[in-house]
């Protein structure tokens, strides 16, 4: 087990360095960097500072519908040492309060081809009002696009390579993250 710890702790720490985490600004990238550091203190120690618990703890109740696996990560590490049942905070994109009719969704969006080779046709089930944000890996906007109650959409991603994040935000205060790759 503690050979598995080492191994696994080495590779988190060459991960967090060969990312260079440090200097991409996005708050999902610096959620990432306190959980990932926390993680690999806690894999060598095999101990958690006060500090570091008050950190996970609460990095665990922010919203895992935003900012995904970071968050997860988080309610597992504090699992470690509590019982407390974190994903009692799941589903929050759901409850934000809304101001309009239709609650834009997960649900509602479809985009394709995935991987692309630079365009995407993005579908919405209902008309679409909001923003559609285009991020690559470290976290720099690339193109945004204003959607104007539209329920279909292209976007043309050809100049660009590799693994890109869409972040579609409703005028009805919904969100959605989704990731597309672009293969020349």
């Amino acid at each position: 087990m503690a050979k598995h710890k080492l191994n696994l702790s080495k590779n988190l720490i060459a991960c967090q360095q060969n990312c260079k985490l440090s200097i991409v600004p996005t708050l999902l990238v610096q959620k990432w960097k306190q959980v990932l550091s926390i993680y690999i203190k806690y894999l060598k120690e095999d101990s958690i500072s006060t500090n570091d618990k008050s950190t996970i703890e609460a990095i665990a109740m922010d919203c895992s519908d935003e900012y995904g696996d970071a968050i997860h990560m988080a309610r597992s590490l504090a699992n470690t040492y509590n019982n407390v049942y974190f994903d009692t905070y799941d589903d929050c994109t759901q409850i934000t309060p809304r101001t309009k009719g239709v609650v834009f969704s997960e649900n509602t969006i479809s985009i394709s081809p995935n991987p692309s080779q630079g365009k995407i046709n993005i579908v919405w089930s209902i008309p679409f009002n909001g923003m559609v944000t285009i991020y690559n890996t470290d976290g720099s906007i690339i193109q945004k696009v204003r959607i104007s109650n539209q329920t279909i959409h292209s976007i043309d991603l050809s100049s660009r390579e590799g693994l890109h994040y869409l972040r579609f935000t409703g005028d009805d205060g919904g969100i959605v993250n989704r990731k597309i790759i672009i293969i020349k």
